[in-house]
């Protein structure tokens, strides 16, 4: 299986079908960790579409030759607990490498934490250009709160700068 000789996860994809030159598309994705340590429980998404000059960012590594990758319905389940006592887990800052424009619909992220659960749905996330700001709309609820929000993001080498509105917002005493 190619993808376990080259990446640390188990990916399944049900079809592939577009030109390869201009336009791809990939149904039925499904990734798995093969380290059952690993803090990705599971990550799936009903679709995933790149369009634009294929063979140049594949051969560049140049995520401006594509004009848009979209997803479709992903989920994902990240447990944070999972290694935190393994040698070297000590927190690092992500590096965030550069994204062609991308468009996230129907996205759903379940974050298990050491003291609650965090359940996001209805995401919606939109990048219209390489260097351009992130939108974000969603709702987030956990065991004693829910919040929807719409939040823009703009990341720049120098700083990350987040502009939102807390749409609704409840909280239990």
């Amino acid at each position: 299986d190619l993808s376990r000789s080259l990446t640390p996860y188990e990916v399944t994809v049900e079809a592939i079908d577009g030109d390869w030159r201009s336009e791809v598309r990939l149904s039925g994705i499904e990734v798995r960790p093969l380290d059952p340590a690993a803090p990705l429980v599971r990550a799936t998404c009903a679709a995933l579409s790149a369009e634009g000059d294929l063979v140049a960012a594949a051969l560049s590594g140049d995520p401006g030759a594509l004009s848009l990758v979209q997803v479709t319905a992903p989920s994902v389940e990240v447990d944070v607990t999972r290694g935190e006592d393994e040698p070297g887990a000590e927190a690092r800052s992500p590096v965030l490498p550069p994204l062609p424009p991308f468009r996230v619909v129907e996205g759903q992220v379940r974050v298990i934490t050491g003291g609650d659960v965090i359940d996001l749905s209805d995401l919606s996330i939109e990048r219209g250009s390489v260097a351009g700001p992130v939108t974000l709309e969603g709702a987030a609820t956990a065991n004693a709160w829910s919040a929807e929000v719409r939040s823009r993001v703009d990341l720049t080498p120098e700083a990350i700068l987040f502009e939102g509105d807390l749409v609704r917002g409840t909280a239990q005493d």
